[in-house]
């Protein structure tokens, strides 16, 4: 990709740097200590004809702000004379900006980048007011105190090497406490609990909602299942999995689009999203239409579960291939689509370069995937994958998005491409 020219940059400042100073770590620590709320990231311009490297924080202080600052290594030969003693490789960072920091706050961004500076500090919640003080951030710039224990759990498993996925006594002893004395309603599958510092797998139903969603299924000769997770309920970030039963309803009154509708039958709380928790999930279920008085097994002893909806994650996929055999997986295809547009900005592990080259692209890929979703024929759908792998080898020069597409987002069935979120 061709450099991009420079913008109207205004000087700013000039600081000696050592030779060896990493221009990130730099810009980082000037970004950090001038409570620039934005976060360096490399860019390409050119200087007397040469492209050189850089580094560019765009400001989120304020909603829609325009203000960037760059930072750039010089060397001496660049400024001439400077009214300074000369010393042997001598080099300097120049600091340039440019637009007018400027509008509404943007406290949302706000929060989220002093949650992320002030989490290291260990200090109780009685402290915490007292840090804000101490760093003179306002009222309405303080994040949570949720957010701050969120976000200090993340910081104690860095700083432990353990991911955030180690827990003390004191932790497990309330999930003990939750498995022997659950609410009332709440019912646990202590036949499936494991529960250790490294291993967290607690399967539970409410009684009640489970045996109207199983009673669904009792003379039914198809069942139909969802399967979803979130890490979003608790500051310990573990995983709750859940599967329920699905169907659709005709809404009263309205006789064209029907409504899918999710039932929940059992949830598991386990320590994060992979093969043995979803694994665990399923015999849940299994278990929980035996605890209903609901029978769900055939003549031959297999699940009766015609149909499953994942989200694609590749844990769920090993278990339910391996455990229920007979069911066709669908994939969701809104977690399709936000997978595409996650991973364009990850870096690929064979170039070690960020997957996508043009930004614009990610739109004409989710485009041509939801047109893809609704093909009548296995045979439009291949001619449609194809044409979109060829041209991101081809003349849109988007290798690693072709080499995602073709791992990860459709499969070879035969000589046709497929996927299970059609």
């Amino acid at each position: 990709m061709a450099p991009k020219q420079r913008l109207d940059w205004k000087f700013h400042l000039l600081i000696a740097v050592d030779p060896s100073t990493d221009l990130l770590a730099f810009a980082n620590k000037w970004v950090k200590d001038h409570n620039f709320h934005g976060t360096p990231k490399f860019g390409n311009f050119v200087v007397e004809g040469q492209p050189a490297g850089c580094q560019i924080a765009t400001c989120k202080r304020h909603i829609g702000c325009k203000k960037k600052v760059q930072f750039t290594r010089r060397s001496r030969a660049v400024f001439g004379a400077l009214p300074l003693p000369p010393r042997d490789g001598e080099t300097f960072v120049l600091i340039e900006t440019v637009g007018v920091c400027d509008g509404p706050l943007n406290l949302k961004a706000i929060k989220k980048k002093n949650c992320r500076d002030l989490a290291e500090y260990n200090h109780s919640p009685g402290k915490q007011g007292e840090l804000f003080d101490h760093k003179r951030i306002g009222s309405t710039e303080r994040p949570s105190d949720r957010a701050m224990e969120r976000r200090r759990w993340y910081m104690k498993s860095k700083r432990e090497g353990t991911d955030g996925r180690r827990y003390d006594g004191a932790f497990l002893e309330t999930l003990r406490n939750f498995c022997d004395n659950p609410p009332p309603g709440v019912i646990v599958l202590t036949e499936l609990v494991a529960l250790t510092e490294t291993v967290v797998e607690i399967p539970f139903f409410c009684r009640e909602v489970a045996e109207h969603a199983t009673a669904l299924h009792t003379d039914a000769d198809q069942i139909l299942w969802t399967l979803d997770a979130t890490y979003n309920t608790n500051i310990q970030r573990l995983a709750l999995l859940m599967v329920g039963s699905s169907g659709s309803v005709l809404p009263p009154g309205k006789s064209s689009v029907p409504h899918m509708r999710v039932a929940p039958i059992v949830y598991v709380l386990a320590l994060r999203e992979n093969t043995p928790s979803y694994d665990c999930l399923v015999k849940a279920a299994a278990l929980t239409y035996a605890v209903c008085n609901r029978s769900i097994y055939d003549e031959s002893r297999h699940l009766r579960v015609s149909d499953i909806w994942v989200d694609g994650h590749l844990g769920a996929l090993t278990a339910l291939e391996e455990l229920l055999p007979l069911a066709t997986i669908h994939q969701c295809l809104q977690h399709i689509k936000n997978n595409v547009k996650a991973e364009s900005s990850r870096k690929c592990p064979r170039k070690k370069t960020r997957r996508i080259k043009d930004q614009k692209m990610i739109g004409e890929f989710l485009e041509r995937i939801m047109m893809m979703a609704d093909l009548p024929t296995d045979e439009e759908f291949h001619l449609m994958a194809e044409n979109l792998i060829a041209r991101c080898h081809g003349d849109w020069d988007e290798e690693s998005m072709a080499a995602y597409f073709e791992g990860c987002t459709f499969k070879m069935v035969g000589d046709l491409w497929s996927a299970s979120w059609r």
